[in-house]
């Protein structure tokens, strides 16, 4: 049995911070559980290895974006939190993994291949701690994602966020103005996004969302309600797209759902069977069905809405 001061009864220690840490840590970390001679056998043997300047990971824990911004926060130290497109992909405000992770620091950092440091502060109101790795919040964030983002995506972004309610336009323009404008030309163009949203403007249509609503119109449908909050079978609150309360008819279009996947999917099926329970009837139309074949569309509306189809 390995003895207290044995490699092997070090490398456990290390290897329980790791764990804890996304599979990394930091030289004073191993120093504090292990000789500096097990952490240099763990090297040798290609189990470990560093990262960052005084940062090191097992090799045997899988490649994440989680990993790498863990390692990155750990190398910035106190006062640095992940930013810009690596904290708007861990908050699920935009779908694309950024390669570079990105964080600002009150501290000089001097970057890495894979890391881009920008000097700043950021007021505590400004972040929060997800997976263990301190961040900028959505807000934040958002403002940040100006300096980095087109125009266009800029705008495509924005409107995913206030859809889902990751942001608010009242507080985003909060921030914007306690940043101020020196050193952030950018942000201009977020003011100037959010003053054509305004605050009335909760969240805006989409594309296929517009389209739905002319559709519906040419079909001498009467207009539904837009984007209806509805308590869930839990604490949270569903956003609906269209809603024909009287007749318990709900509508969804899914072409703004750029980042489904298996998750976003589960949701949808588990709202719709709540739905389905309390006795709506719940229609889903992609958007080629809206796109191309309107006469489906204003069919299948009709007959949810009890209304007697054309002779």
């Amino acid at each position: 049995m390995p003895t207290s001061h044995s490699p092997e009864v070090g490398r456990r220690a290390i290897a329980r911070v790791a764990a804890k840490q996304h599979g990394v840590f930091t030289r004073d970390q191993a120093r504090a559980v292990a000789s500096d001679s097990v952490l240099h056998r763990l090297v040798s043997s290609g189990e470990v290895e560093r990262v960052h300047p005084r940062v090191f990971r097992f090799t045997a824990a899988p490649s994440s974006l989680t990993r790498r911004a863990k390692a990155a926060t750990l190398y910035a130290g106190e006062r640095a939190w992940v930013s810009h497109r690596t904290a708007a992909f861990k908050l699920g405000m935009i779908d694309r993994s950024p390669g570079t992770i990105e964080l600002i620091s009150e501290r000089d950092l001097r970057a890495g291949v894979d890391l881009k440091v920008r000097q700043g502060r950021v007021p505590r109101s400004h972040t929060i701690v997800r997976d263990g790795i301190p961040m900028t919040n959505p807000i934040r964030t958002m403002v940040d994602l100006a300096s980095v983002f087109g125009d266009e995506r800029l705008e495509f972004v924005l409107d995913h966020c206030l859809y889902e309610g990751f942001v608010e336009v009242g507080r985003l323009m909060q921030c914007v103005e306690s940043l101020g404008e020196a050193g952030r030309r950018r942000t201009r163009v977020l003011k100037d996004l959010l003053g054509v949203r305004g605050e009335g403007l909760a969240v805006p249509l989409t594309v296929l969302e517009r389209q739905f609503l002319k559709v519906a119109r040419s079909g001498g449908l009467d207009e539904p309600e837009k984007q209806v909050l509805m308590k869930s079978d839990t604490s949270k609150t569903w956003r609906l797209d269209f809603v024909y309360p009287q007749q318990k008819v709900l509508i969804e279009v899914d072409g703004r759902r750029w980042h489904a996947g298996r998750q976003q999917g589960r949701s949808d099926r588990h709202r719709d069977n709540v739905m389905n329970v309390r006795g709506w009837i719940v229609l889903r139309f992609t958007w080629e069905d809206v796109m191309n074949d309107p006469g489906y569309v204003i069919e299948q509306v009709r007959r949810a809405l009890g209304i007697a189809l054309p002779a």
